[in-house]
């Protein structure tokens, strides 16, 4: 079951959904990953950032305590932490677990990507 989180800017009485979810195949393979480092009470973090015009750049870790100023939640039995300056970014995407013969990884869709340009601009994800 989702837990809903407060933004720092909201009354203490508005709620919003998760920032993203996870898939079933990304929290069992986010669960292998506590159990082999053997720290089951730490915290996936991620950070998100635009790239080029139609990338974002994303970065996952596992963190023993969040820092004040990120927003957590938790999906099932997994605590979730991002900053502010990311939340932006992965409001409504999932994180899924891809395992085939091209690719191996945790894979975000993400409703904020826009169509963006064909410059392939590498700067701050504006042309």
């Amino acid at each position: 079951m989702l837990k809903p989180h407060k933004l720092p800017f909201m009354e203490a009485e508005q709620r919003v959904s998760p920032l993203f979810v996870l898939t079933a195949r990304a929290l069992a393979q986010v669960r292998l990953l506590l159990q082999t480092q053997g720290v089951q009470s730490y915290c996936l973090e991620v950070h998100a950032r635009p790239a080029a015009c139609k990338e974002m750049e994303y970065e996952l870790g596992l963190v023993q305590t969040p820092s004040a100023d990120q927003l957590c939640w938790q999906q099932e039995d997994i605590q979730l932490c991002v900053s502010l300056q990311s939340a932006r970014y992965l409001l409504g995407a999932s994180l899924d677990f891809v395992e085939n013969a091209e690719e191996t990884g945790f894979k975000f869709t993400n409703p904020y990507v826009p169509a963006g340009c064909d410059c392939e601009s590498p700067h701050s994800g504006r042309c």
